[in-house]
């Protein structure tokens, strides 16, 4: 819901749901979950109707069942956008790679590649994520800067969502078409 005043409306356009599928803690400090956290993710959100799914999160590992899900909801209706990874390299990353998803990389503001961005043939098109405003969790200040694909990808979502509210009837291939001829 949004707020009008002091009354509460409901959002008119684009309704959005969180889910975190982040249940733990990796060596490096960082929030990590499972493939399987991420295919119950990906199940609740189709279950609540979403139509437009942002994962900022990947993995270098391969897997089957992570796979078949983002092709089964591909085939479903549902447009898949990824981060493709911060570590520099054109790497496979997951699920960004799958050809049913939509792999983002990050830009800087001069429009260039940002260092840490991966990239490579698999990856389908670039947005900005360098020092974007945003959320800080688990941060004792409410906002800060933040750089990455986790950052670009979000904006290629919102986005999708928009074109959606155009026109209801996209489909997820022509959710890509119109992104990436664009």
């Amino acid at each position: 819901a949004c707020i009008h005043g002091d009354i509460p409306q409901k959002n008119q356009l684009i309704d959005l749901v969180a889910v975190d599928v982040f249940t733990g803690i990796n060596a490096k400090g960082k929030d990590s979950g499972s493939v399987g956290d991420v295919l119950e993710g990906l199940k609740y959100a189709k279950e609540q109707g979403c139509r437009i799914i942002n994962l900022s999160l990947g993995t270098y590992g391969k897997s089957q069942s992570l796979e078949n899900m983002c092709a089964e909801l591909e085939k479903e209706g549902i447009t898949l956008i990824c981060a493709a990874g911060n570590d520099n390299t054109d790497a496979a990353n997951y699920p960004a790679d799958y050809t049913s998803t939509i792999a983002v990389i990050n830009i800087d503001k001069n429009g260039k590649k940002s260092a840490s961005s991966n990239y490579g043939s698999e990856k389908d098109l670039s947005a900005p994520g360098a020092e974007i405003y945003s959320t800080m969790s688990g941060s004792t200040d409410a906002y800060g800067y933040l750089s990455g694909t986790s950052m670009s990808a979000p904006m290629v979502t919102a986005t999708a969502a928009m074109m959606l509210y155009a026109d209801p009837k996209l489909d997820p291939a022509g959710v890509r078409k119109i992104l990436c001829e664009t």
